[in-house]
Order: structure tokens, then sequence, then C-alpha cells
């Protein structure tokens, strides 16, 4: 038996045993022989669930929803990747991609300004497990977005409520013919209202919050939403309570922006104080434009206790400058300072490299996952490896086929992708590899009771020979081990 970490998957091996008698005189080696390994268990494929196959009329920030992630060894989610392309378009080029580090889930709402009206789309999503391996993509299904822009706003609710103020949301449907549409709240005591809210300026459908303050405790408020285009329109009424005089909202600092090794960036944020709330939501508000209106927020997080957050912003666009800062809602919603950070020209991150090595004398097909991967022109391995075929399969997968040189050196190389924007490399990311070292097993062979000991063997060594074939892997050639 093979040792345990020794054999990968997916490889192709080859194998010979030889026998020793007694006198230390060895036989001919048996012919040389072949097998692969057994492919990775993935995570179950996912199924589209909403938008439903063939529905018409949808959002332009649809709620992408599929089914809950399942691996059958019970390897956790920690990644999803969502992809939604026109009709006539591909999913190697899709219009809308979350990126790798799309938080685990099974569920998103897709990005205002990406998707346009009357357009029929399609999508899908893969589920990553911890060790790194994606799922197969959902099949994809199609939607078709709203006919035309109709100037629409909804009032969503009032949360963070204190006992002197509260965060008021509503959502922008579509702007109709007026670009940028001006939106606002009006609110009071009664249902004739009698108070608005500043206006902010909307160009595209998506969500808005304005934090009220100045209210009085214990005291029951109306207020609905109103949008201001080419027409007036306004959004249900809605109703909250203040809380009593004494309760108090939470205290959040605002922390510094590290940018990671797939090119995302983590924002850090401190709860420093819970207020009266027994528990407090904490997330990060965010724009491009300094001092707001934040019209985009990370995903909250319940805390009971005070201490560190962090959340990750992917998809963001290369060399512009956001604005950000902490958020917490408890009895009443407190803030952090606003802090700003610029992205880079978003330069490829190499995430893993499939097969990670061959032989002098070798051809295969290498499977390069990272992010911002779309426009490579060029990959290279070092001296004596030439690459003779380069595919982009999206912004996040690539394939290149390599012939290595009968004369290459080996040991561990780098692999650089270069795009427009620059070049990204993994160190050692493939080695020129000899073939695999030889592992001798002792197997003691006895006779039986009157049993004839044949040539009067005492022992045999049986010699396995493991030469390590890589076979194709990733999208377009069989399931890899890095992406969907």
């Amino acid at each position: 038996t093979v040792p345990a970490d020794v054999l990968k998957h997916l490889k192709k091996y080859y194998w010979r045993v030889r026998y020793q008698d007694s006198r230390g005189a060895w036989s001919e080696y048996s012919p040389e022989t072949s097998f692969t390994t057994a492919d990775f268990v993935y995570a179950d494929q996912p199924l589209n669930v909403s938008p439903a196959a063939g529905v018409t009329e949808v959002s332009l920030t649809p709620v992408l929803q599929a089914s809950a992630y399942n691996q059958a060894e019970g390897y956790p989610q920690i990644a999803c990747s969502w992809q939604v392309w026109r009709n006539g378009g591909s999913s190697k080029n899709p219009d809308w991609e979350s990126g790798l580090s799309s938080p685990a889930g099974s569920s998103i709402t897709g990005p205002a300004g990406e998707l346009a009206y009357s357009t029929l789309y399609y999508w899908r999503v893969g589920y990553q497990d911890s060790r790194g391996l994606w799922s197969k993509y959902s099949e994809p299904t199609s939607f078709k977005t709203l006919t035309s822009s109709v100037l629409q706003v909804t009032t969503v609710s009032a949360d963070g409520v204190g006992a002197r103020s509260a965060t008021l949301r509503l959502s922008l449907g579509g702007t109709g013919s007026a670009s940028p549409v001006q939106v606002h709240f009006e609110w009071g005591a009664t249902e004739a209202y009698g108070a608005s809210t500043p206006a902010a300026a909307m160009a595209s459908a998506g969500p808005f919050t304005y934090d009220l303050t100045g209210l009085q405790p214990e005291t029951a408020y109306h207020f609905r939403a109103v949008a201001v285009g080419e027409a007036t329109v306004y959004g249900g009424d809605l109703t909250f309570r203040t809380l009593v005089g004494n309760s108090m909202p939470p205290a959040v600092n605002t922390g510094d922006a590290q940018a990671t090794a797939d090119g995302s960036i983590q924002l850090k944020g401190e709860l420093a104080y819970m207020g009266t709330a027994p528990s407090v939501n904490v997330s990060f508000v965010w724009s491009t434009k300094q001092g707001g209106p934040y019209l985009n927020e990370t995903v909250g997080s319940e805390r009971t206790s005070i201490g560190a957050f962090q959340a990750e912003l992917a998809g963001l666009a290369p060399a512009t400058t956001y604005y950000y800062k902490a958020r917490g809602v408890g009895d009443g919603t407190g803030y952090g300072v606003e802090m700003q950070f610029t992205t880079g020209g978003l330069v490829p991150v190499l995430r893993s490299v499939m097969a990670d090595g061959g032989r002098p004398g070798d051809d295969l097909t290498v499977t390069i996952t990272g992010t911002n991967l779309d426009g490579a022109t060029a990959v290279t391995f070092g001296d004596g490896i030439m690459v003779t075929r380069l595919q982009v399969m999206s912004a996040s997968v690539l394939t290149v086929d390599i012939s290595i040189d009968g004369g290459a050196a080996k040991g561990l190389r780098d692999v650089a992708v270069t795009t427009p924007r620059g070049t990204g490399t993994m160190g050692g990311g493939f080695e020129v590899r000899d073939g695999g070292k030889p592992l001798s097993l002792w197997v003691y062979l006895a006779a039986g009771a009157g049993g004839i000991l044949g040539l009067g063997v005492l022992g045999a060594i049986l010699a396995l020979v493991l030469r390590k074939r890589p076979a194709p892997v990733g999208p377009g050639a069989t399931r890899a081990a890095g992406r969907p």
C-alpha cells in the first residue's frame, strides 16, 4: 500500500516492481504501467432559484438566490462567485461578476448601474469550500429586466431608532426619463408630516438612507419616501416610535483599510461602547463622494460585546478614491469618522496554479486562478518552458498549454501573468521535477507447513517507482481544484 499523502488527486502515475531472492540477486523490472488518481469531492452544484427562469420585469438591482451550499465531507463554505451576462454575451466576459472574494452564502443583490432596461440576462453561481475547491457553476437561467425606466420609490424602513434619532431607508426603483433624481423623506408626528430631510441626487436605481436627529423621546413619527424627477412620486407611509430618554446609542471607531492578497479591500472598525442596547449591528457605509451620501453598506453583523470588526469590499473600480465610516445600530445609530482609501490599477493576483509541476519533455495544460486576469497578454514560467496557447476564461480563470524542454533546469519556477495593467507573480508556483522517488516496501515471504520456499527466497523487495504526469485540469478540460 502506498503511504498516505504521497499521491495527489487528478495526477497520472507510472509504476513498476522487481523482486530480490535470498542470494541478493534482482529480477528485471516489470513492464511500466500507469494509473490516474481520483478527483476531489466537490461541493454540490448549486441550483438557480430566483429570479426564476424566464421571468420578466426584473429590477435593475435583482436579488439573486440559489440553493443552499452542501459539501458531502462537511467542509464549510468560504466564498461564492456570481456572474451575470446579457443575451448574446458570454460567461467568459460577463457584464457583472462578484469576484472570488464574494462572501459565503446563497444570495446577493446585484449592484446599481450594471444592468440595462428591457434586456435579457443569464446568471449563474459557484461555491467555494474551505480547502479552496470550487463547485461546478449552476446551470445558467435567464431573466429580463424592466421594460422601461419608471420613476418609482419605496419607503423601506426605519432602523437604529433611539431616544432622539432614527435612520430612514428608501429604495429608488427607477429614475424615469430624468437623471439624476432628487430623493428625500417627509416626516412628522402625523400623516400631514410637516418636515422634510435635505434632498440628495441619485443617478440610478438603488438604496438611500438618512440619519434623522433632533427627535423627542417616546414619540411616534410618520415618514415616507419622495422622488422628484419627470414627476413627483411617493412611497408608502411608515411609522416608528422613539425610545425612552435615558437610552444611549452605541459608539464605533473607524479603522484603516488594507488591500488583501486577492485584490479586495478589508475595512476595520471597533465597537467601543454598546450603549443601552443588548446587541448592536455593526457595518460600514461607503461612497465615492467625500461626506456622502453613503449609498452603499456592507452586510451587518450582530455583536453582544465590544470589540473589533471588519468587512471586505470586492469588485471596486481601479484608481478610485473611496470614503467610508463604521456604523453601529442599537438604541440609536452611531458612526465613526470618515476615512478614505484609493484603489490601485488592479494588477493580476494569482491564487493557484494547476498542474503545479511537470517533467522535462512533458506537454501540459495548466489552469491559473486569481483576480484581474482579464486582458492577459502573456504568461511565463521561466527558461525552458514555452507557452503554446493562452486562453482567458474570465477575470478569474485562464488556461495555458505549455511545453517543457528536455533540457529545462529542474526546480521551482515563478509563474507570471501580464495584462495591460501590470504583472502579477506567484513565486514558486510551478516545479520542473525528476520522476517520483521510489518507495521500497519490504514483504516477508514464508512457507507454510509442508510448503516449499521457491528458489530459496527468504524475502522480497517491492519497489514502486512513481512518476507524476499532471492531468489537464480546469474549465474547458476536466474538473479543477481552483475554479468552478
